[in-house]
């Protein structure tokens, strides 16, 4: 896989089926300016994210893919500039070398990828630490980001944000749980 050092663009599709990851891939991915980061089978479902430097490029092939496979896309976005602060714990890699869990957690749950990398590049860009993002593959997905932050009134911004996500919010963090995430970077 190509070395992602450098912040990408994300295009994320929800599919209702994995033909139309194939196809999406066949028409316009050539490897050198537009890049697949994954592909997979969701239960009945699938996701394809592809990446490249170029925006208008994804948002080009986001246009086109929603003309040609419209009954197909369950959600699509895209995703500026995706910070290796949402990549590595999505590839279950630690955060950051000292990334530590603080006073409070969140914990975000939402079905669908798309959703789940807004989520996160919101995290992120309102000054949270992600410490655990997960995919669960089954269907429908099940999506967890897991952000810590000493700032509860931080934390709380995203409590009724919207309807399709569940939010929990773990104040006062005792050393059990605590040293459950520290298991994990």
């Amino acid at each position: 896989m190509k070395s992602l050092i450098n912040s990408e663009n994300f295009l994320v599709f929800d599919l209702s089926k994995l033909g139309t990851a194939y196809q999406i891939i066949n028409s316009f991915v050539d490897s050198e300016t537009l890049h697949v980061f994954e592909i997979s089978p969701i239960g009945a479902q699938a996701v394809l994210i592809l990446m490249s430097k170029d925006l208008v490029l994804l948002q080009l092939v986001h246009g086109q893919s929603l003309s040609l496979y419209k009954t197909e896309i369950l959600n699509s976005v895209i995703i500026e500039k995706v910070d290796s602060k949402i990549l590595n714990p999505y590839l279950s890699q630690p955060s950051l070398p000292n990334t530590e869990v603080k006073s409070n957690l969140l914990v975000l749950e939402t079905n669908g990828f798309g959703v789940a990398f807004t989520k996160a590049k919101q995290l992120v860009d309102s000054g949270l630490d992600i410490i655990d993002f997960r995919a669960i593959r089954t269907c429908p997905p099940n999506l967890i980001i897991t952000a810590t932050s000493d700032s509860i009134e931080k934390l709380s911004m995203f409590v009724n944000q919207d309807t399709t996500s569940k939010v929990s919010i773990i104040p006062k963090v005792q050393k059990s749980l605590r040293s459950y995430f520290e298991i994990l970077s």
